[in-house]
């Protein structure tokens, strides 16, 4: 048996102790830890790290650590076993190389698997290189420690095959010492490979770090500083060769197995996608740019995208962008308006990406868009809305500098856009005193920190303060970046005006109101506290309410009240004792509310007061009231049992109050067919819904049958919490028997009286409509009053009137004509009034009417007797213009009715001195108080003075609105110089005349009176 070679030996050995390292590497992370800290470029690979979990799986199964030391176990003695047989060179080598092969197709197979799911994840907005750089970065990674190992043991160099074709599950091996130039003579899968840098930069390749010229490339790392600043002629020159080879292998990887999955993720895409040759034709149109733009793939494939499918305005901008692209100069965010198919513009916002073939040549460009049209209409509308806002909005950009100044903020400030835009908000805008307060503000908000609720003086362009409150706001741009502030503000000049107002109002309340903070303290302290209790502020301010100024039976209650409040639980009604400076007792009602402050937190309790001594005085006099009250009152408690019970009660049902006090109301003095309702009506009362008008009847003591109407009313405590049931009734016997006398009074009254239901059909029809318009009742009960017994020319509007009250919109002297069973026409004057049942519910309308057929021949004739009355009779309409002017009038005055109808009579007619007191009398008039005797000069035509006295009557409609004044006049000129002469008389007469009024104070006292009796006029007047 021949010995196996000692290098055989060492590279089965290295085999086994491979496959033990890995179940190491991946079950114990202080090993990874170690071997990364050593310099071991384990990041990624499989031999650690998030990609070794991922790398030893399969279809959803994990390559555990302990199968790999399985695996070892397994492998160890058969390398033994063959080392001890003694095998042959060439034999051990074929052993090596058949486990290399079996090791590498299981890397294979897991790496293609890991390929596929990969590609699934990808997001379709990414570049196509970044997924095929990630598949070759991972068999890069796979292969090239177990090349190097090989290598370094054998001495032959092992290189991996990228691909994923059948050739690639084989290795192939070449002598390390062959030249560099015979290399590059092999397949392309014979290329050992290298990762790239980030997938986002493809024009960029990586620089190869730590790799010696004669070292087997092993695993690179990407540098951007290094890649972008390099001027090593040996690190640019291993650079473009690197990029070549990598661009032959991405050929490889495309070609082979992802173009087809690419293609159908980019078709597949939730974003437009587009993709133009170095020509400008379109050659890649995904169905979401189909959906937005409206053009299928066959109406734009090989067109130019530019001159065919973008508006004129943007045709050279973004030829612009596509040229740039095609020079490797991509573009992000670019935003531009495109047609679609309908002719609908919407805003697209573009990133053009360089597209390259395995090469590395540009071959075209690919877009990569968003619909924006409905962001910008966002936009617009924003920027709207703040312009337009009615609350003062400014924006300052990251220098402080006014870039948002809307229209309220012009208004309020005074300042246009133009005179702030671009200007520092805070040194030219702001008073001194705040500058360093705002700057703050502006700088906190600028480091993404917001303040609501900031207050500060603003001066305007006239120099007027203002008090302003500010919301200050970060404002970002779309990728999240600071570009500002927003502020928005609020003018609380009013309102602080307002809050010392509200002080004021305080102290001059006519209730007592005091005010603690959260230690109890006495803050606040208003006139009417003082007045009440006798202390002055000074007295009370910094003392403790309730320690000091509170009774001790009450001052835990008291505390208690105050903090619940401090709590925020405030307390209305609460009822407490309070003894004056002055000894004396008196009854508050208090409410205390919880005092904040402009951030909401608890700063305090206000407590409003209200002296009740009187108020309890006047229950106790309330309850002897009921007591007394002519209306039978009872009350009964939560459980139904009677608590109140007055004389009135006791006298009408015979009952007294020892008889049912404590007793259930319903069960013992209730008939059995109304229990039911009477204790429903109770129990709604308990809670909370009172009832009135309720009808039941009441068998008294005596066993007499008495109509009650009952008024439920609950009953409640200080706290509102009901505590029972307070019944009013009233003693209806007599009124349901006067409503049955009503009907029949309704039946013989001699007007003529109607009803119809909501349906308008006739249900009243008295014996007066029956004579008047000669229907029986036979003949119109049930009918319809509208449609079969008015004339088609009022029927819309009797038809009005109905509707109006059956919305309980009663409608008084509405006139009509009806025509009569004969055909005879008469005027009807109507007063429709709603009819409702004992809930109130509307049943109907009910008319009374009144036949004015002589009525309004009387006005007619009445109209003559005006005009040829014997006393001047004038009228005018609201606006003071003559409308009425009689014959009397016309003798009298001297103008004829041509002259003054429609001219305003105060103006054109009366004396000057008396034109104030004529319009005062006419607007009283207007206002529905007239005027009796009112005495006024009146010039004629002639010129001669006339004295008239004057009644002003108010004029109205059949509706009863004021439509003018009616004056009729008396010419007193003659009446008033025969009262002058007959006072001359009496005077001068030789007899002693005297008068008295109607309490005997002499008010005449002739000469002969004085003479006789000695006293004077005066004196005589005075006794």
């Amino acid at each position: 048996m021949v010995a196996m070679p000692y290098t055989a030996s060492i590279l089965l050995d290295s085999l086994a102790g491979y496959l033990m390292v890995i179940s190491l590497i991946s079950g114990f992370p202080l090993v990874e830890k170690f071997i990364k800290t050593s310099g071991i470029p384990t990041s990624g690979t499989l031999l650690g790290g998030e990609a070794s979990q991922r790398i030893f799986k399969v279809d959803g199964r994990g390559f555990k650590p302990v199968e790999c030391l399985f695996l070892y176990l397994v492998s160890y003695p058969i390398t033994a076993a063959y080392r001890a047989s003694s095998g042959s060179t060439s034999g051990c080598l074929s052993l090596v190389v058949v486990l290399i092969g079996l090791l590498v197709s299981v890397e294979s197979a897991v790496t293609k698997r890991f390929i596929e799911d990969e590609a699934s994840k990808a997001d379709t907005t990414g570049s196509l290189a970044s997924l095929k750089e990630k598949d070759q970065s991972i068999l890069s990674v796979i292969t090239t420690p177990v090349n190097k190992r090989v290598s370094e043991v054998t001495g032959v160099s092992v290189s991996s095959v990228p691909d994923s074709s059948p050739a690639a599950s084989t290795p192939t091996m070449s002598n390390t010492k062959t030249p560099t130039g015979s290399s590059k003579k092999k397949k392309r899968e014979g290329r050992s490979s290298v990762s790239e840098g980030p997938p986002q930069r493809r024009d960029l390749d990586p620089i190869l770090k730590n790799n010696d010229e004669d070292d087997v490339p092993s695993i690179v790392t990407w540098d951007p500083a290094v890649a972008s600043s390099t001027t090593d002629p040996d690190i640019l020159q291993k650079r473009s060769a690197h990029r070549r080879e990598q661009s032959l292998i991405e050929g490889d990887l495309i070609d082979s197995n992802l173009e087809p999955h690419y293609s159908n993720l980019i078709d597949s895409a939730n974003a437009p996608i587009f993709g133009v040759d170095s020509e400008g034709r379109v050659n890649v149109w995904n169905k979401c740019a189909m959906r937005i733009v409206g053009y299928t793939p066959d109406e734009v494939m090989g067109k130019n995208l530019v001159r065919e499918f973008i508006t004129r305005d943007y045709q050279a901008s973004v030829g612009m962008v596509i040229d740039r692209a095609l020079r490797g100069d991509e573009t992000a965010n670019y935003e531009f308006p495109l047609m679609t198919k309908e002719g609908a513009r919407i805003e697209i916002l573009l990133n053009a990406t360089a597209r390259r073939n395995p090469g590395g040549e540009i071959i075209g460009v690919v877009g990569i868009g968003q619909d924006i049209t409905g962001r910008i209409a966002q936009e617009r509308e924003y920027t709207r809305l703040i312009d337009t806002a009615n609350a003062p909005i400014f924006g300052v950009d990251t220098y402080g500098r006014v870039n948002i100044w809307n229209q309220c903020a012009i208004q309020l400030v005074g300042y246009s856009t133009e005179e702030v835009m671009g200007k520092n908000l805070v040194q030219e805008f702001i008073t001194d005193e705040f500058k360093t307060a705002v700057q703050a503000v502006l700088d906190e908000a600028l480091h993404g920190e917001e303040t609501a609720n900031f207050e500060f003086p603003l001066m305007t362009k006239a120099g007027v303060r203002l008090d302003v409150l500010l919301n200050a706001t970060t404002r970002r741009d779309e990728q999240g970046n600071v570009i500002g502030v927003v502020g928005i503000g609020q003018d609380i000049t009013g309102r602080l005006a307002q809050e010392r107002e509200y002080t004021r109002l305080i102290d001059l309340a006519n209730a007592p109101i005091f005010g603690v903070d959260t230690l109890g303290r006495v803050n606040v302290w208003n006139q009417c506290a003082m007045r009440l209790v006798g202390y002055s502020s000074e007295e009370v301010m910094g003392h403790s309410l309730v320690k000091e100024f509170i009774t001790d039976d009450f001052k835990k209650g008291v505390q208690k009240v105050l903090d619940m409040a401090l709590q925020g639980d405030e307390t209305e009604n609460f009822e407490f004792p309070l003894i004056t400076k002055g000894g004396a007792r008196i009854e508050v009602l208090l409410n205390a509310t919880t005092r904040r402050d402009e951030q909401g937190n608890i700063i305090g309790v206000v407590g409003i007061g209200q002296d009740i001594t009187a108020r309890l005085a006047q229950e106790r006099e309330y309850s002897k009231l009921i007591d007394s009250a002519n209306a039978p009152i009872f009350g009964v408690d939560t459980q139904g049992k009677v608590t109140v019970w007055n004389q009135c009660a006791m006298q009408l049902v015979g009952y007294s109050s020892e008889e049912v006090m404590s007793k259930n109301l319903v069960k013992e003095f209730i008939t059995d067919e109304y229990k039911t309702a009477v204790q429903a009506v109770l129990d709604m009362a308990l809670h909370g819904e009172e009832t009135a008008n309720f009808e039941f009847p009441l068998i008294t003591k005596a066993g007499v049958r008495l109509d009650v109407l009952l008024n439920a009313t609950t009953r409640r405590d200080e706290q509102g919490n009901v505590i029972g049931v307070v019944g009013i009734g009233q003693d209806i016997t007599g009124r349901i028997a006067q409503e049955r006398e009503y009907t029949r009074l309704i039946d013989t009254a001699n007007a003529p009286i109607f009803g119809v239901d909501t349906n308008g059909r006739v249900n009243v029809w008295n014996q007066c409509a029956m004579r008047l318009v000669g229907y029986s009742s036979e003949e119109v009960m049930g009918h319809s009053l509208v449609q079969e017994f008015i004339t088609e020319d009022y029927k819309a509007a009797v038809q009005t009137v109905l509707d109006q009250a059956l919305q309980g919109a009663e409608t008084e002297n509405f006139e009509f004509p009806l025509v009569t069973k004969a055909g005879a026409h008469i005027q009807v004057l109507l007063n429709a009034t709603t009819r409702r049942d004992e809930q109130g519910n509307i049943i109907g309308v009910v008319g009374i009417g009144q036949d004015i057929t002589a009525r309004l021949a009387q006005e007619r004739e009445y109209s003559k007797l005006i005009d040829s009355a014997n006393a001047p009779i004038f009228g005018v309409d609201t606006q003071g213009r003559v409308n009425v002017w009689n014959q009397c009038a016309m003798q009298l005055v001297g103008y004829s009715s041509e002259e003054v109808m429609s001219k305003n009579l105060v103006k054109e007619f009366i004396t000057d001195e008396y034109k104030t007191a004529v319009q005062a009398v006419l607007d009283m008039a207007l206002h529905g108080e007239e005027t009796a005797n009112f005495e006024f000069p009146l010039i004629t035509k002639a010129g001669v003075r006339l004295d008239v006295l004057l009644n002003a009557t108010t004029r109205r409609d059949e509706q009863g609105n004021v439509i003018g004044v009616v004056g009729i006049g008396q010419d007193i000129t003659g009446r008033l110089a025969q009262e002058r002469e007959y006072t001359r008389l009496i005077d001068t007469a030789n007899a002693p005349i005297f008068g008295v009024d109607t309490n005997g104070r002499v008010n005449v006292w002739n000469q002969c009176a004085m003479r006789l009796v000695g006293y004077s006029n005066e004196e005589g007047t005075y006794f």
